[in-house]
């Protein structure tokens, strides 16, 4: 085969298409490079790669999260002492022999109590509790004389009129007027006077008529004085039980059967004397400590020795002038005093101090509590040094539902943040876990 035909063979062989296998193999061998082998390390790499746009994304959705939704509600702390106690041993009152007593001022609790609590005959003193229902339902002011009271068709004077010929005058009369005038009967009064000892907290009383002419009117000093700081806190009431005198329509004068009034500063509130019942003194009294009137509340029960009346008497004015000489002003906390702190529960405490000098009155060994409250709409985010945000109470609550540590005998004063009050930082709100 010369060069020529050399030539064209070679030519028809590089032109002819190979086999289909020959062509993969060869694609394989050209393009295939055999996977590394499998390691740990490269698994984590692989995964980290996948994952990490994921992760980092779910961290910017949580981030924003955090920083726009709402902040914790700040609270405010007591640090300070959550009682204060006054100084002295518990006093030692010249209790009555026989008989039980009891004795507490209004806003602050019971100074004392001796006899135990079974239920006596109260006589007369039941009629406190009429004219505390009359009154509680059928109000009226100082310079007025309520409303009429016609019973049976016939003209009877007004509340006052009444008011006074019971409690004043001890009218038998005057009861049973009132209490078919409130109720429509005797009956449907007494149940009245039993549901609202009930309420009271007058566990061990029981009432049978507005007057006391009967013995089942039962009681224990401990109820009568529970009524009885219920029943001062009215001046129209205490300016009737003060009256030395009181004089009727007829213009028949009636004394006040109550010889504590109106001496030192008592203000009432009824006697009841009977042979079976003995005697039986609520009375009250104003004493003036630490610029304001304090008012002591007391009760004797069941005096049998004679004359009861005097007795009962004696027994209740040597109580009632012991309290007056216990009674003193302590100083509980400073004017700028810190007394707790805001939290706003991200981690930031803000300290609050008394804005004025808390003080209250009170009696050896007296405890009273010490609480603190923020305002009604909650203590903000933010606030200037200076900034009220809550209220200092030491002693009970006020009368009429009124706020803490303003009520008679005790004390308060609103606290301020004393640096700048600021809200949580971003940092804060990415670190919340609530």
């Amino acid at each position: 085969m010369d060069l020529r035909d050399q030539e064209r063979s070679a030519e028809t062989t590089l032109t002819m298409p190979l086999p289909p296998y020959a062509s993969l193999a060869l694609l394989a061998e050209l393009t295939n490079t055999p996977p590394p082998p499998p390691s740990l390390l490269r698994t984590i790499r692989r995964r980290v790669r996948i994952w990490s746009p994921v992760v980092a994304l779910l961290c910017l959705l949580v981030a924003i999260a955090q920083a726009v939704r709402p902040l914790p509600q700040p609270t405010l702390h007591l640090t300070s002492g959550r009682s204060f106690t006054f100084p002295g041993e518990p006093p030692a009152l010249s209790w009555p022999a026989g008989g039980q007593a009891s004795v507490a001022v209004l806003g602050q609790g019971t100074v004392g109590s001796h006899g135990g609590g079974t239920p006596v005959p109260v006589s007369s003193v039941a009629s406190a509790m009429t004219a505390y229902v009359v009154f509680r339902d059928h109000p009226f002011g100082k310079s007025e004389d309520g409303a009429p009271i016609s019973v049976d068709g016939a003209e009877q004077g007004t509340v006052r009129d009444a008011l006074a010929a019971l409690l004043v005058g001890s009218s038998e009369t005057a009861g049973g007027v009132l209490a078919r005038w409130h109720s429509g009967s005797e009956e449907a009064f007494v149940a009245e006077m039993n549901r609202t000892a009930a309420e009271l907290g007058m566990a061990d009383t029981t009432y049978t008529d507005p007057s006391g002419r009967g013995l089942g009117n039962v009681s224990t000093a401990e109820d009568q004085v529970r009524l009885g700081l219920r029943f001062v806190e009215s001046p129209v009431l205490r300016d009737i039980t003060v009256l030395p005198n009181w004089e009727d329509r007829s213009g028949r004068s009636w004394q006040n059967r109550n010889q504590l009034v109106p001496f030192n500063g008592a203000v009432g509130i009824k006697l009841g004397t009977s042979p079976e019942a003995g005697g039986n003194l609520l009375f009250a009294s104003v004493r003036r400590v630490g610029g304001a009137d304090r008012i002591v509340v007391g009760a004797v029960l069941a005096q049998h020795a004679v004359p009861i009346g005097d007795v009962v008497t004696a027994a209740a004015k040597k109580i009632m002038l012991e309290v007056h000489g216990l009674l003193t002003v302590r100083t509980v906390v400073e004017e700028g005093a810190v007394v707790g702190h805001v939290d706003d529960r991200l981690g930031g405490r803000t300290a609050v101090v008394a804005a004025e000098e808390v003080t209250v009155v009170g009696w050896p060994a007296h405890r009273v509590a010490v609480t603190l409250s923020g305002p009604d709409g909650g203590v903000p985010h933010e606030a200037a040094p200076g900034t009220a945000v809550g209220r200092l109470a030491v002693g009970g609550a006020g009368s009429g539902g009124a706020e803490p540590g303003t009520g008679p005998g005790t004390g308060g004063a609103a606290v301020v943040v004393r640096d700048a009050l600021a809200a949580p930082g971003l940092l804060d709100k990415l670190g919340r876990l609530w």
